[in-house]
């Protein structure tokens, strides 16, 4: 660590520098012109430059600008941090001032800059964080973009998106209470000054935003915002301002706020970062900043677009979490569900066997995520009470699947760090582990019944699902749960690893009948023939009408009945009440109801399947099964 002069200075500027060389001399002119204009306002500043394994070509040209010529009181200090966060903090551990000003070394600010913010930090106080109004982005590319203060654009958007800056003037005191998190570049999370922003306001801080300060932000393909979004999963760690209490309690005066006015209060910003750049004022202090770098030019920003720090769906997603958290009420969570809905069919009924099993856990706290739209969720009334349900369905047309994906994320950092996550096949569940499973502190846990297949120029093809999501993210999930071999051989024959992630659980089938209730119907068996399925193309129900054609020629005698329900697109029902030899019974609730009457043996026609619960409670109930080998129907047939 160097150091030069020594004065109690007003501000500290914290610059944190790497390997910026090629922008550096720009960076400090622009700091050492404002803290010039400081001078000349009776503010005093010092400057403390952080080297975060910096290369010699960046330390040359740090070591030929002469700091001391505009600064009260020069610090350079070299850490072997890998990490923006750590440095400021080592940056703000340095600092004398009561004030702290951060700084990067690509980007440049007005003259007026410091003085403007140093004024309206006198006036609000330490509680108070600082944002320049005005960020006006070039090189790379040209935008103006308005910031506003928080309660313009309420503590409920910070979820979805980070409308602020990293270039924050803070009271020191709060920066060494609440210091940054160490997000280093990586392929987990990012974004350290979202993250502190949120740290912030979550310890009760207001933001607001300097008028007349601009910040000209380098748009530069090198920089490490760039590097961060392209490698991270573009979100922030778990912070407490996502904490069900914390949340509600700091967001409640927005959502009455937006309640009483409706979302148009907020409006878009369009049109005021134009009318600003024909101002003369800031004519004025882009052409003192081109005076500096020539690449900010008056040209160059003449047609430039405007940037909204604030998407239109932003409070929409918090207002989404407030409502889900509020009926959450600080409860933790010892196993969470990502499950599509709760229709009708066997997979729902494995699921709900494994709710089940865990409610009887004395330590269990189980949380249901429903993540897909569906008609009517048929089976909902059959979890525990015990369980707690949270349908993200409604939301979906409003916020998108990418924001129910998000709010799933905040819930599991909050609720459930260290909790069973269940995940059923599914578009929610795999998206959402494809997407986050690289920062999941849960135990992953997949389960999965079947390969999709499909009937291409007369030959069966396998789909790609589930195959490819479990090959693509294997390292994402610490157990695959599935209820028939077969599937297990196949995928682990094709991955020739992981063998030891599988794991069969077969699905629990208890005979309703005793011994001599099913001896009883064997004896008593009837010429009919049982179809029972819920009703979708892959069952392939279109084979009934041929099946039942061929019956009539070979065997009149024979009855079809048919239980199930779906729609006519896939059952044609008219076609099978013209059938003399087919009964179309509809619906059933659950197998037990079908045996009032007795039959032949169960015909079951899916193109693929696991091992379907039909065929278990078939053979439950003595009644013999005719049924393609497909996927683990032979292990039970």
């Amino acid at each position: 660590m160097t150091t030069a002069k020594l004065e109690v200075p007003d501000v500290s500027l914290v610059l944190n520098v790497h390997r910026g060389w090629r922008y550096l001399r720009r960076s400090l002119q622009s700091l050492s012109e404002a803290a010039d204009f400081c001078q000349v306002q009776e503010v005093v500043c010092e400057i403390i430059v952080v080297l975060d394994r910096t290369d010699d070509q960046t330390r040359q040209v740090l070591q030929g600008f002469d700091l001391t010529v505009h600064f009260a009181n020069v610090q350079v200090v070299e850490v072997d941090n890998g990490s923006l966060g750590l440095s400021r903090n080592d940056g703000v551990a340095h600092a004398k001032g009561q004030w702290v000003c951060f700084c990067d070394e690509d980007d440049l600010v007005s003259y007026n800059y410091i003085t403007a913010a140093y004024a309206l930090a006198m006036e609000r106080g330490p509680k108070t964080i600082l944002v320049p109004r005005w960020v006006l982005a070039f090189e790379g590319i040209y935008f103006v973009c308005e910031y506003r203060s928080l309660p313009r654009v309420t503590p409920l958007a910070l979820i979805d998106i980070h409308p602020f800056v990293s270039r924050i003037f803070a009271h020191r005191d709060i920066l060494s209470a609440v210091p940054f998190a160490d997000i280093r570049l990586s392929a987990g999370y990012a974004y350290e000054d979202w993250h502190h922003n949120c740290e912030l306001v979550s310890q009760g801080c207001d933001i607001d935003v300097v008028d007349g300060a601009i910040l000209f932000y380098r748009q530069s393909s090198r920089s490490l915002l760039k590097q961060m979004h392209n490698m991270s999963v573009g979100q922030i760690p778990p912070s407490s301002l996502f904490s069900p209490s914390i949340f509600r309690e700091v967001c409640r005066a927005s959502v009455q706020e937006l309640s009483r006015a409706g979302h148009e209060r907020r409006g878009s910003y369009s049109g005021a970062g134009t009318a600003y750049l024909e101002s003369p004022a800031c004519n004025h202090l882009l052409l003192a900043a081109n005076r500096i770098d020539p690449i900010i030019n008056l040209d160059s920003f003449a047609n430039c677009g405007e940037y909204c720090p604030v998407r239109e769906t932003s409070h929409s997603v918090g207002l989404a979490y407030y409502e889900i958290v509020e009926a959450l009420e600080d409860k933790s969570f010892s196993d969470v569900f990502l499950l599509p809905f709760f229709g009708i069919g066997g997979a729902e009924r494995y699921i709900l066997d494994v709710i089940d099993s865990v409610a009887k856990r004395p330590d269990a706290s189980i949380l249901v995520l429903l993540g897909e739209t569906h008609l009517t969720n048929d089976w909902l009334g059959r979890v525990p009470k015990s369980v707690c349900m949270v349908d993200l369905a409604p939301w979906l047309v409003k916020i998108g699947a990418d924001a129910i994906d998000l709010i799933t994320l905040k819930i599991l950092q909050t609720c459930a760090p260290d909790t069973n996550l269940h995940v059923r096949s599914s578009n929610f569940g795999q998206r959402f582990v494809e997407k986050f499973g690289v920062v999941l502190t849960q135990t992953v846990i997949f389960y999965g019944f079947s390969e999709n297949v499909s009937l291409s120029h007369g030959a069966v093809s396998i789909a790609e699902w589930p195959f490819k999501f479990i090959s693509t993210n294997f390292e994402k999930i610490d157990r695959l749960v599935f209820d028939n071999f077969k599937i297990i051989n196949d995928i682990t024959a094709r991955l020739g690893f992981g063998s030891e992630k599988f794991y069969f659980v077969p699905a629990l089938c208890n005979a309703d009948l005793s011994i001599s209730e099913i001896q009883d119907r064997v004896q008593k068996r009837s010429l009919k023939i049982l179809w029972a399925s819920r009703i979708a193309a892959e069952k392939r129900p279109s084979l009934i009408p041929l099946i039942a054609e061929r019956l009539a020629r070979l065997y009149p005698e024979f009855e079809l009945c048919v239980f199930g329900d779906g729609p006519s697109a896939v059952l044609d029902r008219n076609r099978l009440r013209a059938l003399k030899n087919v009964r179309v019974m509809g619906s059933y609730d659950k197998f037990t109801d079908i045996l009032e009457e007795s039959f032949l043996c169960l015909m079951y026609t899916s193109i693929f399947d696991g091992i379907p619960r039909t065929i278990l409670e078939a053979a439950g109930a003595g009644i013999p099964v005719i049924a393609p080998d497909v996927g683990g129907i032979s292990e039970q047939v």
